[in-house]
């Protein structure tokens, strides 16, 4: 038998023992009823899964948003640069989780190459705007420092509270993922977690009130790449192991990166710490320490202050319970940004604390982050300090910095009323109704504080200034050029009682001031704005509150009648020369060179007349 026959052979053999050659047997019943109710497979969604996983990585920013605090100098930002930044993180956002989470039309997976490219360039535009477009407001922006932190703390800390973000989005990315994406597609982890990372980036904006650019790039721009990383890595290994990893990272990200910066610092002290057991005594130290601590005062109005707070120290030492010293001390360290330590200082004594010292208190708590308990003690000292005209204008200064300008205001007015001559309140007030539809109180606000505070008053003379400035504007031209005079709301209302009575002024004070100088103040406007023209559109508002039966007869603030007496005294010139004489400071400084007489006169009927208040 040749070798092929044995083939054969084998073959057939095999065949029959096993059953091959048989034919095969007819499909059952269910198995037909099984097919015939079949129905087409739903396919995957190309972006359900994408979606799913942004709206879990809202979740977290939406709360700490809502629940706040924001940042403390939110409100003093340029809002073109907020809705940049803003915009800027919210798009590496959007586009690097598309890129890891979306396959291009007609792809069953996303591709790794398109990932890590969009995840690389969202991190470069976010860092160069970072390192190049960053703002802050001096004086209002918290430096690490004011919180005891070093620079690398204060990074630390925002890198954890990225962490917290990209974490959710790892996790929920990682999920949707689990079944798609090959083992080694570490680049479509690239793009996950930076988008994780560009969403912290985006909660940071408005809750982290550190503004540097050196902090900026180290800790929010640095977040951002290294969740980039940890997503890398995580889909370097299995699906189920990388899950373990993510939910791991969550856990460690939750339970280590804290609270916000803007939010309370932490602190030894607390409003729950026992008050001293003994209260504060109030005096000076008798010789040699008396003298030390009026030097350790000098040295800090020279800018010695690390100097001044050891001095400090030793006195406190000395004498822990006066009140001057402590409150030298306190001051010492606001100045050397430390405002922690002067809250540890004070809060023992809070019950105790005079006005000023429950100032410098409320001050240092906003000053380390702590806006809300700010203003609960300031509230509290004002219920035992109602006429302290200082706890008004930091109550306002805290709810102004939280973004609460209307509160801010509130204060500002019941300060003015409370105290009449503490300067703080009107100069407070003036900067908001400069930029609100009520400007002419700007003007009436700053004009007190001028009064008031004539030494640190030239930058409100250059406000009110600019109020007259912007309050004049020309549309159209030749014979349809229209003026507009903006000082007053467009609509006012007046309220009236139950029996028809007035219970407001006919003509509220904004809209008076505004049909009273705003014809004048058009002239000076096309004269060309100076002292001499904006006196003598001031004359024209003068004169009308002077007049007994004028727009200003039912409004009973002081300032009007003081004006009405210095305008038929004849001293109107000199004054007005004086009260804006900062804008224009040549004009201001050749005046009164060629009229010192008259100026002279107008500061001796000032000085003969100190009782306006009254």
């Amino acid at each position: 038998m040749s070798d092929g026959d044995k083939d054969q052979f084998d073959d057939r053999v095999l065949g029959l023992a096993t059953g091959v050659d048989a034919p095969p047997p007819a499909p059952s019943a269910e198995l037909l009823r099984a097919v015939e109710g079949g129905k087409p497979v739903r396919t995957r969604s190309r972006f359900g899964a994408a979606a799913v996983v942004a709206l879990l990585g809202l979740v977290g920013p939406a709360i700490a948003l809502v629940h706040g605090p924001l940042r403390r100098d939110l409100g003093a930002l340029p809002v073109a640069w907020v809705i940049a930044a803003a915009g800027l993180w919210g798009a590496a956002f959007a586009l690097s989780l598309a890129a890891a989470m979306i396959p291009r039309r007609g792809d069953v997976l996303p591709a790794p190459g398109r990932a890590s490219l969009v995840a690389a360039a969202a991190v470069a535009v976010v860092g160069l705007f970072a390192l190049f477009a960053t703002v802050d407001v001096p004086g209002v922006s918290m430096l690490p420092a004011e919180r005891g932190w070093t620079l690398m703390e204060s990074c630390v800390h925002c890198i954890g509270t990225i962490a917290k973000i990209a974490a959710v989005v790892l996790v929920a990315g990682l999920v949707a993922l689990r079944r798609l994406v090959p083992v080694g597609g570490s680049r479509i982890g690239m793009a996950l977690g930076a988008a994780g990372g560009a969403m912290g980036g985006l909660l940071l904006v408005f809750i982290c009130p550190f503004a540097t650019t050196a902090h900026v790039v180290g800790g929010h721009v640095a977040g951002m790449v290294l969740a980039a990383i940890a997503g890398a890595v995580l889909m370097r290994v299995t699906a189920r192991y990388a899950l373990a990893l993510a939910l791991l990272a969550l856990m460690l990200a939750a339970g280590c990166a804290g609270s916000t910066a803007a939010g309370p610092a932490t602190s030894a002290a607390s409003p729950s710490a026992a008050p001293a057991a003994e209260g504060l005594l109030f005096g000076t130290p008798d010789g040699a320490d008396g003298e030390a601590l009026r030097n350790a005062v000098r040295q800090m109005d020279d800018g010695k202050v690390d100097k001044s707070i050891a001095a400090l120290e030793d006195l406190h030492r000395k004498y822990p319970r006066n009140a001057t010293v402590l409150h030298e001390l306190t001051l010492a360290h606001r100045l050397a940004h430390q405002p922690r330590r002067a809250v540890e200082l004070l809060l023992p004594y809070q019950a105790q604390l005079p006005p000023l010292m429950l100032s410098a208190l409320g001050s240092a708590l906003d000053e380390a982050g702590d806006a809300a308990q700010a203003e609960s003690v300031l509230r509290e000292g004002l219920k035992r300090n109602p006429k302290a005209g200082v706890l008004y204008s930091d109550l306002g200064t805290t709810l102004r910095g939280a973004g609460r300008p209307k509160d801010a205001l509130d204060a500002y007015l019941q300060g003015t009323a409370a105290e009449p001559t503490f300067p703080g309140n009107y100069r407070r007030a003036a900067e908001i109704y400069a930029q609100s539809d009520h400007r002419a109180l700007a003007l009436v606000y700053g004009e007190m504080f001028r009064l008031l505070d004539p030494a640190r008053s030239n930058k409100t003379a250059e406000l009110m200034v600019t109020v007259y400035r912007e309050a004049v504007s020309t549309t159209g031209s030749g014979k349809n050029a229209q003026t507009v005079i903006s000082l007053a709301p467009k609509q006012s209302g007046v309220e009236v009682g139950a029996d028809g009575s007035l219970k407001s002024p006919l003509i509220a004070l904004p809209l008076a001031i505004e049909l009273s100088i705003g014809p004048a103040l058009v002239d000076a406007h096309k004269q060309g704005l100076s002292l001499a023209s904006l006196h003598k559109a001031r004359a024209a508002l003068v004169a009308a509150m002077a007049k007994p039966d004028g727009p200003f007869k039912d409004h009973k603030l002081p300032l009007l009648p003081w004006l009405a007496a210095l305008y038929n005294a004849g001293h109107l010139e000199a004054y007005d020369h004086w009260l804006y004489g900062p804008a224009f400071p040549d004009e201001m400084k050749s005046w009164g060179v060629a009229h010192r007489k008259q100026v002279d006169a107008m500061t001796k009927w000032a000085e003969d007349h100190p009782l306006f208040w009254q």
